[in-house]
């Protein structure tokens, strides 16, 4: 059907709502002149302007779930990327200065960073802080504490705001949490895997 006369879909229902207002027309006023040609007209118009809504409605729709479906895959592969291979791409992005702010480690002491898991002992070593430019995202040495809103966990940063990233006590994985009731989802297995995921 699409194939019709070898028109394209847009071309077959523009010509099928040009027919549509033209018999709605006649069945409306007959062949009586000028009124049949102004209510064809008129009825054409807005035939005409409710398909190019509806098509821009499709049309935002198909990209929405395109850059969806795009998200998921980009969640997917960071999530799967082994903990040497997440700690390198982090890196690389974290260099960028357009995209984090990193400040080197300076003089902050924090001994309760020595209760962390390996993976954020790293981070916590080759960084102070580490701020997401435009974004909530931020970790530091000073903002390691026992969490106020997940008891038993340790807390090393937000994700956005009234939330925390936390991790449990020798542990890596990350959880974003905002309140103490909620169960925790998988989280990510390294704060190294959710700087990736911020590019």
């Amino acid at each position: 059907m699409n194939k019709f006369l070898g028109l394209s879909p847009e071309f077959q229902a523009a010509l099928a709502a040009t027919t549509a207002s033209l018999l709605i027309a006649y069945l409306v006023v007959g062949f009586s002149g000028i009124r049949y040609v102004i209510v064809a007209l008129s009825l054409n118009i807005l035939i005409m302007y409710a398909f190019a809504l509806t098509v821009r409605a499709l049309a935002s729709r198909k990209d929405s779930s395109r850059r969806q479906i795009e998200a998921e895959s980009r969640i997917r592969q960071v999530v799967e990327l082994s903990a040497d291979a997440a700690k390198h791409r982090a890196l690389q992005l974290m260099e960028d200065s357009s995209r984090f702010q990193c400040l080197r480690p300076g003089t902050t002491e924090n001994s309760l960073i020595d209760r962390l898991g390996p993976s954020l002992k790293d981070f916590f070593d080759r960084f102070d802080s580490v701020k997401r430019i435009g974004g909530d995202f931020s970790a530091s040495r000073a903002m390691v504490h026992y969490s106020s809103l997940r008891p038993g966990f340790i807390s090393v940063g937000v994700d956005f705001a009234s939330s925390e990233l936390v991790a449990r006590p020798g542990e890596d994985r990350i959880f974003i949490v905002t309140d103490a009731g909620h169960p925790l989802d998988e989280g990510i297995a390294t704060i190294y895997h959710n700087v990736c995921l911020l590019a």
